[in-house]
């Protein structure tokens, strides 16, 4: 592979996550009546929810557990990160919002669904308390 450029953190524009969706194959169009003015910086958010549920289920089909694919994607994951911080950042944020995505009615009829939803909440209590001491210090 080439050699990397580091992603800049907090620098990606709401057309730049728009144009990322749109490569994916997904054509998110926004009602002109609320965005007059196009995508804002308050849009964010939404995109970020939009193209990260994208690529968890392309990497829930590409990446097999306990495989080369695992592997490989995680050496391509670290290689986008600069420090531990940064990763402990990312992994908290991520077992935040993971764990904070509602737990359907459908999906409480999946064996193991509830007991994992619930581990999961218990680990990004944990985890806000581990960054709230972090940033005590």
């Amino acid at each position: 592979m080439c050699p990397e450029r580091r992603y800049a953190h907090g620098m990606m524009t709401p057309d730049q996550l728009l144009d990322a969706l749109r490569a994916l194959g997904y054509d998110v169009i926004y009602d002109p009546e609320t965005h007059p003015d196009g995508l804002t910086d308050d849009d964010v958010p939404d995109l970020l929810g939009r193209l990260t549920s994208a690529l968890d289920f392309e990497t829930a089909y590409r990446v097999q557990p306990r495989t080369e694919t695992m592997s490989e994607f995680q050496a391509g994951y670290m290689a986008g990160i600069e420090s531990r911080e940064e990763f402990f950042r990312a992994l908290v944020v991520r077992t935040l919002m993971t764990g904070s995505l509602p737990e359907t009615e459908q999906l409480r009829d999946l064996p193991g669904v509830t007991e994992f939803h619930d581990a999961l909440g218990g680990a990004a209590h944990f985890l806000m308390a581990v960054m709230g001491a972090d940033e005590d210090d």
